[in-house]
């Protein structure tokens, strides 16, 4: 009944058992009254939801605090899994609510999944495509950008690295591998995988294929099981 409808660079598709949901992270607004209903027709139906959107509602890369509006307006509609990227790294969030008023988070935090579904939101940003890895603000020194502790206790995991993930989505759960990736060595001046490599701050920053052999290996695995929420 409503009017409301998705802005330019924002839609909706089901492929198979998920409701996937591009937004646009940029000018932000809530997409609750165009993606609300949607999310809700797609539960009833039994089916995940996955958001995805450029430059993360939550990091502890580069922190813009958006707690009390994107990381709100999206934990609210309680997607299953969220994907980011803008930042060249990987981080993985745990499970967590709707941010209070205070940027408080209320976190399903377990070192051993499964996490159980409708325990919150899982927000994952995934920005090691391929461009250069850039450190985290504290690597850096940045104190300005440095998440705050609630941010930084979501955190499950974190790495500077090239990597992909793969889902596997059932009915019952959803089975989800990141896999780093560590080319083999090459000469020439582009092959340094370091964001301004030159930079002194890299005399203490490690990557994750630092000392790895070259290839693809499985970093870290996760599911989400479906309770019938």
């Amino acid at each position: 009944p409503s009017l409301a409808k998705p802005r330019l660079l924002e839609g909706t598709k089901v492929i198979g058992n998920v409701l996937f949901a591009v937004l646009n992270s940029y000018g932000w607004q809530d997409p609750a009254p165009w993606l609300g209903p949607l999310v809700e027709k797609a539960r009833e139906d039994g089916l995940w939801v996955i958001f995805a959107l450029h430059e993360p509602a939550v990091t502890t890369a580069w922190f813009l605090d958006k707690r009390q509006s994107a990381l709100k307006h999206i934990n609210a509609l309680k997607p299953d899994l969220v994907f980011a990227g803008n930042q060249h790294s990987y981080e993985r969030f745990y499970p967590m609510g709707t941010p209070d008023d205070n940027g408080g988070l209320t976190l399903a935090r377990s070192k051993a999944p499964p996490y159980l579904r409708g325990a919150g939101t899982v927000h994952i940003v995934t920005g090691g495509g391929g461009a250069k890895l850039k450190p985290f603000a504290d690597q850096q020194g940045k104190t300005k950008r440095m998440a705050p502790k609630p941010v930084v206790d979501a955190l499950a995991a974190r790495a500077l690295m090239n990597h992909f993930l793969i889902l596997d989505v059932l009915p019952e759960k959803i089975a989800v591998k990141t896999y780093r990736v560590c080319p083999a060595p090459e000469a020439g001046k582009n092959s340094n995988p370091r964001w301004k490599s030159h930079k002194q701050m890299w005399d203490t920053i490690a990557l994750e294929c630092d000392g790895k052999a070259p290839g693809t290996t499985l970093y870290e695995k996760f599911t989400i099981i479906n309770n019938g929420s």
